[in-house]
């Protein structure tokens, strides 16, 4: 536990070195975190990042819809059996077995 204490008090530490000296330390005239800010602001106005833009949206959309359609419909379970609201009772499923022993042993 004080290991795990330690290892949160040195990431926060670390962390807190990165953002002074990132906010102190200056590149080509600028601070680390002015360099940041601009590349990022580039990468925006990239089509590029409009097109993955773009397409995660799509994705996230078509996911939102089949899950609706997976609500609508029934979820299938692993065997690719639809389950329902009512499954079948117990004694039902006995009975089924016992029927499919029965006709098992009646076709040896």
């Amino acid at each position: 536990m004080l290991k795990l204490i330690g290892l949160g008090i040195k990431l926060t530490v670390l962390g807190t070195i990165f953002l002074v000296l990132g906010n102190v330390l200056e590149w080509r005239g600028k601070t680390i975190s002015d360099q940041v800010k601009v590349q990022i602001a580039q990468a925006e106005r990239s089509q590029l990042f409009h097109r993955v833009r773009k397409i995660s949206s799509e994705l996230s959309e078509d996911s939102r819809l089949g899950q609706k359609q997976a609500h609508k419909f029934g979820r299938k379970n692993n065997s690719g059996v639809r389950s329902t609201e009512e499954d079948i009772p117990v004694s039902e499923r006995q009975k089924l077995k016992s029927l499919i022993r029965e006709l098992n042993s009646s076709s040896d």
